[in-house]
Protein backbone atom coordinates (compact mmCIF):
# COMPACT_ATOMS: atom_id res chain seq x y z
CA UNK A 1 0.00 0.00 0.00
CA UNK A 2 1.57 3.27 -0.82
CA UNK A 3 0.79 6.28 1.12
CA UNK A 4 0.60 9.72 -0.40
CA UNK A 5 4.21 11.56 0.41
CA UNK A 6 2.63 15.35 0.52
CA UNK A 7 5.18 18.29 1.11
CA UNK A 8 3.52 21.56 2.19
CA UNK A 9 5.94 24.62 1.69
CA UNK A 10 6.00 26.55 5.20
CA UNK A 11 4.88 30.04 4.40
CA UNK A 12 6.44 31.93 7.17
CA UNK A 13 8.38 33.80 4.68
CA UNK A 14 5.47 35.16 3.07
CA UNK A 15 3.73 36.09 6.30
CA UNK A 16 6.72 37.96 7.47
CA UNK A 17 6.45 39.74 4.36
CA UNK A 18 2.42 40.46 4.76
CA UNK A 19 3.09 41.57 8.57
CA UNK A 20 5.54 43.86 7.76
CA UNK A 21 3.76 45.27 4.68
CA UNK A 22 0.78 46.00 7.08
CA UNK A 23 3.27 47.33 10.00
CA UNK A 24 4.47 49.67 7.07
CA UNK A 25 1.02 50.89 5.99
CA UNK A 26 0.14 52.17 9.62
CA UNK A 27 3.24 53.74 10.23
CA UNK A 28 2.67 55.71 7.11
CA UNK A 29 -1.07 56.03 8.30
CA UNK A 30 0.59 57.39 11.16
CA UNK A 31 2.60 59.99 9.52
CA UNK A 32 0.19 60.90 7.27
CA UNK A 33 -2.30 61.88 10.88
CA UNK A 34 0.44 63.50 12.55
CA UNK A 35 1.68 65.52 9.45
CA UNK A 36 -2.11 66.73 8.83
CA UNK A 37 -2.68 67.88 12.11
CA UNK A 38 0.26 69.62 12.17
CA UNK A 39 -0.95 71.61 9.05
CA UNK A 40 -4.38 71.99 10.70
CA UNK A 41 -2.53 73.54 13.58
CA UNK A 42 -0.84 75.79 10.84
CA UNK A 43 -3.67 76.62 9.41
CA UNK A 44 -6.07 77.37 12.51
CA UNK A 45 -2.30 80.06 12.91
CA UNK A 46 -2.46 81.69 10.21
CA UNK A 47 -6.33 82.65 10.56
CA UNK A 48 -5.25 84.03 13.71
CA UNK A 49 -7.59 81.70 16.27
CA UNK A 50 -6.74 83.05 20.02
CA UNK A 51 -4.58 80.78 21.31
CA UNK A 52 -7.05 78.84 23.82
CA UNK A 53 -9.56 78.20 20.63
CA UNK A 54 -6.38 76.81 18.71
CA UNK A 55 -5.53 74.69 21.43
CA UNK A 56 -8.82 73.46 21.87
CA UNK A 57 -10.02 72.27 18.00
CA UNK A 58 -6.17 71.06 17.70
CA UNK A 59 -6.46 68.59 20.46
CA UNK A 60 -10.10 67.82 19.39
CA UNK A 61 -8.82 66.88 15.99
CA UNK A 62 -6.10 64.58 17.70
CA UNK A 63 -9.02 62.63 19.50
CA UNK A 64 -10.27 62.26 16.29
CA UNK A 65 -7.54 61.61 15.03
CA UNK A 66 -7.12 58.39 17.87
CA UNK A 67 -10.24 57.27 17.26
CA UNK A 68 -9.96 56.79 13.42
CA UNK A 69 -6.21 54.62 14.29
CA UNK A 70 -8.03 52.77 16.60
CA UNK A 71 -10.38 51.62 14.31
CA UNK A 72 -7.33 50.90 11.43
CA UNK A 73 -5.51 48.75 14.26
CA UNK A 74 -8.60 46.79 14.94
CA UNK A 75 -9.83 45.85 11.03
CA UNK A 76 -7.04 46.80 9.49
CA UNK A 77 -8.21 49.26 7.24
CA UNK A 78 -10.17 53.11 7.42
CA UNK A 79 -13.07 53.38 8.40
CA UNK A 80 -14.79 55.88 10.60
CA UNK A 81 -15.55 55.25 14.37
CA UNK A 82 -18.84 54.03 15.61
CA UNK A 83 -21.25 56.76 15.14
CA UNK A 84 -21.83 57.09 18.99
CA UNK A 85 -18.59 57.69 19.33
CA UNK A 86 -18.31 60.50 16.90
CA UNK A 87 -21.59 61.83 18.51
CA UNK A 88 -19.81 62.30 22.12
CA UNK A 89 -16.39 63.35 20.43
CA UNK A 90 -18.12 66.19 19.20
CA UNK A 91 -20.04 67.11 21.98
CA UNK A 92 -17.20 67.16 24.06
CA UNK A 93 -15.08 69.41 21.25
CA UNK A 94 -18.13 71.47 21.16
CA UNK A 95 -18.69 71.74 24.85
CA UNK A 96 -14.65 72.80 25.11
CA UNK A 97 -15.40 75.43 22.82
CA UNK A 98 -18.74 76.60 24.31
CA UNK A 99 -17.05 77.05 28.10
CA UNK A 100 -13.98 77.84 27.06
CA UNK A 101 -12.31 81.70 28.36
CA UNK A 102 -13.44 84.17 26.23
CA UNK A 103 -16.46 82.25 24.68
CA UNK A 104 -19.99 83.92 24.91
CA UNK A 105 -20.84 82.00 27.77
CA UNK A 106 -18.02 83.65 29.73
CA UNK A 107 -20.40 86.37 30.45
CA UNK A 108 -23.27 83.97 31.44
CA UNK A 109 -25.24 85.13 34.31
CA UNK A 110 -25.32 81.91 35.89
CA UNK A 111 -21.96 80.48 36.05
CA UNK A 112 -23.50 76.64 36.72
CA UNK A 113 -24.08 76.81 32.79
CA UNK A 114 -20.58 77.22 32.15
CA UNK A 115 -19.35 75.35 34.94
CA UNK A 116 -21.92 72.25 33.52
CA UNK A 117 -20.60 72.65 30.28
CA UNK A 118 -17.01 72.23 31.35
CA UNK A 119 -17.69 69.39 33.58
CA UNK A 120 -19.73 67.73 30.23
CA UNK A 121 -16.19 67.85 28.01
CA UNK A 122 -14.19 64.24 30.16
CA UNK A 123 -17.88 62.91 30.67
CA UNK A 124 -18.49 62.75 26.58
CA UNK A 125 -15.06 62.00 25.72
CA UNK A 126 -14.84 58.96 27.82
CA UNK A 127 -17.60 58.04 26.58
CA UNK A 128 -16.77 58.44 22.99
CA UNK A 129 -13.61 55.82 23.83
CA UNK A 130 -15.95 53.44 25.41
CA UNK A 131 -18.35 53.19 22.61
CA UNK A 132 -15.10 53.34 20.31
CA UNK A 133 -13.75 50.10 22.08
CA UNK A 134 -16.18 48.03 23.48
CA UNK A 135 -15.58 45.78 20.23
CA UNK A 136 -11.88 45.35 21.25
CA UNK A 137 -10.99 46.58 24.68
CA UNK A 138 -7.74 44.60 24.16
CA UNK A 139 -5.58 47.50 23.06
CA UNK A 140 -6.78 49.70 26.25
CA UNK A 141 -6.07 46.90 28.82
CA UNK A 142 -2.51 46.50 27.55
CA UNK A 143 -1.59 50.55 27.70
CA UNK A 144 -3.44 51.53 30.68
CA UNK A 145 -2.29 48.03 32.82
CA UNK A 146 -2.77 48.85 36.98
CA UNK A 147 -0.28 46.52 38.14
CA UNK A 148 1.99 48.99 39.29
CA UNK A 149 -0.24 51.95 39.58
CA UNK A 150 0.79 54.01 42.27
CA UNK A 151 4.57 53.73 40.71
CA UNK A 152 3.61 55.19 37.69
CA UNK A 153 1.58 57.68 38.89
CA UNK A 154 4.42 59.03 41.05
CA UNK A 155 6.60 58.24 38.50
CA UNK A 156 4.83 60.96 35.97
CA UNK A 157 3.78 63.57 38.75
CA UNK A 158 7.17 63.49 40.08
CA UNK A 159 8.33 64.37 35.98
CA UNK A 160 5.89 67.10 35.20
CA UNK A 161 6.84 68.63 38.56
CA UNK A 162 10.37 68.89 37.06
CA UNK A 163 9.69 70.32 33.82
CA UNK A 164 7.72 72.73 35.21
CA UNK A 165 10.45 73.85 37.66
CA UNK A 166 12.68 73.74 35.16
CA UNK A 167 10.28 76.23 32.96
CA UNK A 168 9.43 78.70 35.50
CA UNK A 169 13.02 78.60 36.90
CA UNK A 170 14.29 79.77 33.23
CA UNK A 171 15.29 83.70 33.89
CA UNK A 172 17.93 81.89 35.80
CA UNK A 173 20.04 81.35 32.46
CA UNK A 174 18.85 84.18 30.70
CA UNK A 175 18.79 88.05 31.13
CA UNK A 176 14.87 88.44 30.71
CA UNK A 177 12.05 85.94 31.19
CA UNK A 178 7.97 86.39 29.31
CA UNK A 179 5.23 87.39 31.34
CA UNK A 180 3.00 84.61 32.29
CA UNK A 181 -0.74 85.26 33.30
CA UNK A 182 -1.44 85.14 36.99
CA UNK A 183 -3.16 82.22 38.49
CA UNK A 184 -7.30 82.05 37.56
CA UNK A 185 -9.07 78.84 39.53
CA UNK A 186 -11.38 79.27 36.82
CA UNK A 187 -9.04 79.08 33.33
CA UNK A 188 -7.55 76.13 35.73
CA UNK A 189 -11.13 74.15 36.09
CA UNK A 190 -11.46 74.38 32.41
CA UNK A 191 -7.77 73.53 31.15
CA UNK A 192 -8.13 70.47 33.82
CA UNK A 193 -11.50 69.14 32.15
CA UNK A 194 -9.78 69.36 29.04
CA UNK A 195 -7.23 67.74 29.68
CA UNK A 196 -8.64 65.24 31.49
CA UNK A 197 -10.97 64.62 28.70
CA UNK A 198 -9.09 64.57 25.38
CA UNK A 199 -5.82 66.42 24.95
CA UNK A 200 -3.33 64.67 27.01
CA UNK A 201 -5.16 61.56 26.20
CA UNK A 202 -5.06 61.85 22.98
CA UNK A 203 -1.40 62.97 22.49
CA UNK A 204 -0.40 60.33 24.82
CA UNK A 205 -2.21 57.46 22.96
CA UNK A 206 -1.60 58.90 19.65
CA UNK A 207 2.98 59.19 20.16
CA UNK A 208 3.12 56.96 23.26
CA UNK A 209 0.73 54.04 22.54
CA UNK A 210 0.23 53.61 18.75
CA UNK A 211 3.43 55.19 17.69
CA UNK A 212 5.62 53.61 19.81
CA UNK A 213 3.69 50.04 19.73
CA UNK A 214 4.77 50.56 15.52
CA UNK A 215 7.88 51.28 15.86
CA UNK A 216 9.68 49.46 18.74
CA UNK A 217 7.22 45.49 18.60
CA UNK A 218 6.19 46.11 14.54
CA UNK A 219 8.75 47.83 13.07
CA UNK A 220 12.08 46.65 15.25
CA UNK A 221 13.15 50.00 15.76
CA UNK A 222 15.28 50.95 18.10
CA UNK A 223 14.90 52.86 22.04
CA UNK A 224 16.53 56.22 20.91
CA UNK A 225 15.25 56.08 17.17
CA UNK A 226 12.00 55.20 18.64
CA UNK A 227 12.30 58.14 21.07
CA UNK A 228 13.73 61.16 18.69
CA UNK A 229 11.25 60.06 16.00
CA UNK A 230 8.32 60.76 18.24
CA UNK A 231 9.59 63.42 20.23
CA UNK A 232 10.12 65.37 16.70
CA UNK A 233 6.35 64.15 15.69
CA UNK A 234 5.43 65.67 18.44
CA UNK A 235 7.38 69.00 18.42
CA UNK A 236 5.16 69.86 14.68
CA UNK A 237 2.42 71.37 16.79
CA UNK A 238 4.36 73.79 18.90
CA UNK A 239 6.36 74.94 16.40
CA UNK A 240 3.45 76.78 14.23
CA UNK A 241 2.30 78.55 17.59
CA UNK A 242 4.79 80.98 16.97
CA UNK A 243 3.01 83.95 14.86
CA UNK A 244 0.43 83.43 18.25
CA UNK A 245 2.71 84.18 20.78
CA UNK A 246 3.81 87.55 21.70
CA UNK A 247 7.25 86.37 22.02
CA UNK A 248 10.13 84.29 20.57
CA UNK A 249 11.73 83.90 24.05
CA UNK A 250 8.14 81.87 25.30
CA UNK A 251 8.17 80.20 21.70
CA UNK A 252 11.63 78.75 22.54
CA UNK A 253 10.78 78.00 25.56
CA UNK A 254 7.52 75.96 24.72
CA UNK A 255 9.49 74.02 22.00
CA UNK A 256 12.28 73.22 24.72
CA UNK A 257 9.30 72.21 27.15
CA UNK A 258 7.31 69.82 24.83
CA UNK A 259 10.52 68.37 23.44
CA UNK A 260 11.64 67.32 26.96
CA UNK A 261 8.42 66.72 27.85
CA UNK A 262 8.33 64.35 24.63
CA UNK A 263 11.27 62.51 25.51
CA UNK A 264 10.88 62.20 28.95
CA UNK A 265 6.91 60.18 28.02
CA UNK A 266 8.28 58.40 25.87
CA UNK A 267 11.06 57.05 28.57
CA UNK A 268 8.16 56.62 31.20
CA UNK A 269 6.42 54.33 28.94
CA UNK A 270 9.60 52.60 28.29
CA UNK A 271 10.22 51.95 31.85
CA UNK A 272 6.98 51.62 32.84
CA UNK A 273 5.50 49.48 30.12
CA UNK A 274 1.82 51.90 30.59
CA UNK A 275 0.28 54.76 29.41
CA UNK A 276 -0.38 55.78 33.25
CA UNK A 277 2.84 57.90 33.77
CA UNK A 278 2.59 58.91 30.76
CA UNK A 279 -0.48 60.59 31.21
CA UNK A 280 0.08 61.74 34.76
CA UNK A 281 3.50 63.61 33.47
CA UNK A 282 1.77 65.34 30.54
CA UNK A 283 -1.37 66.44 32.83
CA UNK A 284 0.68 68.21 35.14
CA UNK A 285 3.14 69.81 32.75
CA UNK A 286 0.52 70.67 30.36
CA UNK A 287 -2.06 71.52 32.57
CA UNK A 288 -0.39 74.49 34.45
CA UNK A 289 1.24 75.55 31.41
CA UNK A 290 -1.77 76.14 29.87
CA UNK A 291 -2.81 78.15 32.67
CA UNK A 292 0.37 80.12 32.23
CA UNK A 293 0.29 80.88 28.88
CA UNK A 294 -3.28 80.59 27.43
Amino acid sequence: MQYLNLKVKPRWQEIEQENQLQNQKMWTWFVACTSGLAALGLLLTLLHIPLSLHLVLYHWAAFIILLLLLERRTHAALRLPHPLALTLACAAGAAAVLSRPGSPSSAWPVEGGRLLLTACIPLCAWGALYSGLRGNPKPAEKLFSAAHLYRDLAAGLLGGVMLLFLLTSFDRFVSSRPEFNAFDLRLFIWVLCVQIGFAALAEEWIFRGIGFSTLRADLKRSRTASILMLSLLNLLGTIVLFPLLNSLLLWVMLIAFNFFLAVLSTVLRIRCESLIACLACNLVAHTILWVLVV
